[in-house]
């Protein structure tokens, strides 16, 4: 469960945990939408959820087959995924495309 930071989704994803999102402040609210869209995790838009929400997203995070594979998928492809690294390469690329005859 998480208030929607991105930092915190990143890093539960990137280990393939399913998310429980409850954050409706700054960019908090975006990130709970991307949550819901693509289906990693369950969210509301307040910040003071009831406990019997909380009871039945934890629920559904942890016993849906959907999320929590589609959570895990999502996790796979970021640890997959360049980093750093790969963003040095595409930016040395563009900068040396510039200078090319």
């Amino acid at each position: 469960m998480t208030n929607g930071g991105y930092g915190g989704v990143l890093q539960a994803l990137q280990h393939g945990i399913p998310l429980v999102v409850a954050g409706a402040q700054q960019d908090k609210a975006d990130i709970a939408a991307r949550v819901r869209w693509s289906g990693t995790g369950v969210t509301t838009a307040t910040l003071t959820p009831n406990r019997r929400w909380i009871d039945n997203a934890v629920g559904k995070a942890l016993y849906d087959n959907g999320i929590r594979a589609t959570a895990a998928r999502v996790g796979d492809e970021l640890r997959a995924a360049p980093g750093a690294a790969g963003a040095v390469r595409v930016v040395e690329m563009v900068a040396a495309a510039q200078y090319l005859p």
